[in-house]
C-alpha cells in the first residue's frame, strides 16, 4: 500500500481513509471522501455525535426483500432466517397463547428519546417491558448492565446469562406477527361459521 496524505490505496477499486477526527472509512476512488463511502467507522454520527458504523453504499443498494439483519446487544451482525432448515419441534401455536396475547397487548402512542430519532416526531408501537410480562418470546433480551455484558462478551450467548441479569431491549416483530396472524385465522373461522349458520337458517 502507498500512503498519500490521509489516503491508503489498496488497489484501483478501493482505498482506506483515516480522518482527522479518528474516523476510518473504506471508499471508492471516484470521489474525495463521503460520496464514495462504502463503509465507515465514525466518532460523530448523528446530532448527538455518537460513535457508530455507517454504510452509504449498502443503503444505496436497494431491493424488495424483507429485513433479515439483526444486530445483537453485543453488536454482532446476524442474518435472520425463517427457513425450516434452521428449526425443529415445529407445531401450531396453542390457541390459549394467541388469546392471552390479544387480550393484553396494548398498542401505544409515544415520543421517542432514542438518540437517532427526532424529538418532535411521534410514533405508534408497543412497550417491550409490557409484552415481556405477557409472553417473554415477544421481545428481544439484552444484558442489563455493562458489567454483565463484559462478563459474557467472549461467549456472546444470552442463553448462558441468567434471566435476572437480562433486560428487555426491543419487540420481536416476527413473533408478534405470528400471534396476530393466529388471531386473524381464528376470527375468520368464527365468521365463516356464523355466515354458514345464517345461510342454513335461511
Amino acid at each position: 500500500t502507498v500512503a498519500t496524505q490521509n489516503w491508503v490505496h489498496a488497489n484501483d477499486y478501493a482505498r482506506l481513509y483515516v480522518g482527522t477526527n479518528t474516523s476510518v472509512s473504506f471508499e471508492t476512488p471516484t470521489s474525495q471522501h463521503s460520496s464514495g463511502e462504502v463503509m465507515a467507522w465514525r466518532t460523530n454520527i448523528g446530532g448527538s455525535n455518537e460513535p457508530g458504523l455507517r454504510s452509504r453504499a449498502t443503503y444505496d443498494y436497494t431491493g424488495t426483500g424483507s429485513t433479515n439483519l439483526y444486530i445483537s446487544s453485543f453488536g454482532t451482525f446476524t442474518r435472520s432466517t425463517s427457513s425450516r432448515e434452521h428449526k425443529n419441534t415445529i407445531e401450531p401455536i396453542w390457541s390459549s397463547y394467541v388469546d392471552n396475547a390479544i387480550d393484553f397487548i396494548e398498542p401505544k402512542y409515544f415520543r421517542s428519546t432514542a438518540k437517532a430519532d427526532r424529538e418532535d416526531w411521534s410514533h405508534y408501537g408497543f412497550i417491550a417491558e409490557e409484552l415481556a410480562e405477557i409472553d417473554p418470546r415477544l421481545v428481544f433480551w439484552a444484558p442489563k448492565s455493562k458489567e454483565v455484558m463484559d462478563r459474557h462478551m467472549d461467549l456472546e450467548d444470552k442463553a448462558e446469562i441468567p434471566m435476572e441479569d437480562l433486560k428487555t431491549e426491543g419487540i420481536n416483530i416476527s413473533e408478534v406477527v405470528a400471534i396476530l396472524f393466529g388471531a386473524v385465522k381464528k376470527l375468520k373461522k368464527q365468521v365463516s361459521e356464523l355466515e354458514k349458520g345464517e345461510s342454513d337458517a335461511n
